[in-house]
C-alpha cells in the first residue's frame, strides 16, 4: 500500500511493474510516443496533425506491449476456429483497425493460435470486449465475459 509522499507513485511502478494505464500518462504538454507514434496533446491522445517539436514518451499502450501485461484476454475455442481460422483471423484484425482509430491506445498484443483455440491478448479493455462481441455477431456461439472487480482487466471467452 503507498503511503502519502510514496516516491513510488510519482514513478508510475505498482508491484514491481511499470504502471500502464493512462492515468500514469499525464503528459504536461504535449509528447509523442516514441515507439508507435501515438501524440498526446493537452493531455488527450490524438493522431490529428500535431506540432513537430514534441517531447518524447513511450505510451501507456506500448508500455503495456514491452512488460507483456494484457488488459484483455480473448480465448477463441472449438473445432469451428479451425474450420473459419483465416476469417475468424480477419475479423479480428478489422475490428482492431475500427478500434484504433477511435482510441489509438486500444491494440492487439499477440495472437496464439493452437489447434482448435487461439489465444488474443490486448492493451485495452474495449477492444476485447469488441472482439468477442464481433465474434458473437458475425458467427454466434457461447460469448462469456469476466471482469474481476477491482481490476483493471477482462477475459472474454467465445466458443463456437
Amino acid at each position: 500500500m503507498r503511503s502519502e509522499g510514496d516516491e513510488s507513485e510519482d514513478k508510475g511502478i505498482v508491484e514491481g511493474r511499470q504502471e500502464t494505464n493512462s492515468a500514469a500518462c499525464q503528459c504536461r504538454e504535449s509528447a509523442i510516443c516514441s515507439q508507435c507514434g501515438t501524440a498526446f496533446a493537452d493531455r488527450r491522445r490524438t493522431r490529428d496533425a500535431v506540432p513537430k517539436e514534441l517531447d518524447e514518451m513511450v505510451c501507456p499502450a506500448c508500455r503495456r506491449i514491452a512488460n507483456r501485461y494484457p488488459a484483455g484476454y480473448i480465448e477463441v475455442k472449438g473445432p469451428f476456429f479451425r474450420k473459419q481460422r483465416d476469417e475468424i483471423l480477419n475479423l479480428v484484425r478489422e475490428v482492431e483497425l475500427q478500434t484504433r482509430k477511435e482510441q489509438p491506445l486500444e491494440r492487439i498484443m499477440e495472437t496464439v493460435n493452437d489447434g482448435d483455440d487461439m489465444l488474443i491478448t490486448t492493451t485495452g479493455v474495449g477492444i476485447a470486449r469488441r472482439i468477442g462481441e464481433a465474434l458473437s455477431r458475425s458467427y454466434e456461439g457461447n460469448l462469456y465475459f469476466e471482469t474481476p472487480e477491482d481490476e483493471e482487466f477482462i477475459r472474454v471467452f467465445w466458443k463456437r
